[in-house]
């Protein structure tokens, strides 16, 4: 029995001192005694991108080294680096409610432009309205004028029948024009029916589905499903780099590692507390992985 255990001692012992004295690859003592998850940087790798998020990968990898520095800042040292052989993968999945983030930004851009175009109508309208009911009533003083005369000469009796019959031509077109407005006005008022109901429909989906992001710790790959904007994309990247890191969540609704999505990409007290601790934890295993993939790279 301790013949055994001499020889798997042995083994071991051999084993370890192949992976750290390989050249180029060599660890002092006290380095192997406190190597963690932050001993050499995580390489990560950007695996499947869905084009409908509109990303290339040189912009979705600033965006993924934008977060990481989050983290890498807190400490004072890389803690992720690109390396298109990297073990963690980052894949953008294109799912339900990021299409219907995408058709709400749409329909809130067509609703915007539809009713600056509307309330300039409605000026225009209100304008010649205005002008128009000016003409008429000048008019009418005019032919009261007359009548009160006992009629108009010629003259003036075939100006003040031009002028009505321009009126009555301007007045069809003010009718023509509020058909128009009316019509609009509907098409608006349907494009924000329209609008609410897919609203209503992502916040149905949010309820079933809540997460933005997910770190998937047997395939090692985070995946994001959903964007609103970029400082909310770097929050989840970072969110899930953090457990990527082995760092758990926290009730600081001011911390990356608050459980829910924010837009927050300033690292807490809590964010650094953990990190600190992860930092000082002993993970053999995982450095001895790390090694054994940098020797076959």
């Amino acid at each position: 029995m301790k013949k055994n255990a001499v020889i798997l001692f042995f083994l071991l012992f051999s084993f370890v001192t192949v992976l750290f004295v390989s050249k180029p690859y060599i660890v002092k003592g006290h380095e192997f005694a406190t190597a963690s998850v932050c001993y050499y940087p995580i390489r990560y790798k950007i695996g499947s991108m869905d084009a409908r998020f509109g990303f290339t990968q040189e912009t979705l990898q600033q965006t993924i080294e934008r977060a990481s520095t989050i983290w890498g800042n807190a400490i004072g040292k890389e803690l992720f680096v690109y390396d298109p052989k990297g073990d963690l993968t980052i894949n953008l999945v294109y799912d339900k409610r990021q299409a219907l983030t995408t058709q709400i930004n749409d329909l809130e851009s067509q609703l915007d432009t539809d009713k600056s175009t509307i309330q300039n109508q409605i000026s225009q309208y209100k304008q010649l309205s205005s002008m128009f009911e000016e003409r008429v009533t000048k008019l009418n003083e005019e032919i009261n004028g007359w009548n009160s005369k006992g009629g108009a000469p010629p003259d003036e009796f075939e100006r003040l029948k031009k002028e009505q019959q321009e009126l009555k031509a301007e007045a069809e077109k003010l009718n023509t024009m509020a058909a128009t407005l009316n019509q609009s006005t509907s098409s608006y008022n349907i494009q924000i029916s329209d609008l609410n109901d897919k609203i209503s429909s992502f916040n149905s989906v949010l309820r079933q589905k809540p997460e933005e992001g997910v770190y998937r710790y047997r395939e090692n790959s985070i995946d994001i499903y959903f964007m609103s904007s970029k400082d909310e994309l770097i929050h989840t990247l970072a969110h899930e780099l953090g457990h990527a890191l082995g760092i758990s969540h926290n009730d600081n609704k001011q911390s990356i590692m608050f459980a829910y999505s924010t837009k927050e990409t300033t690292i807490s007290e809590e964010d650094i507390a953990a990190l600190h601790k992860q930092c000082k934890n002993l993970y053999l295993g995982e450095l001895l992985k790390r090694k054994l993939y940098e020797l076959k790279n």
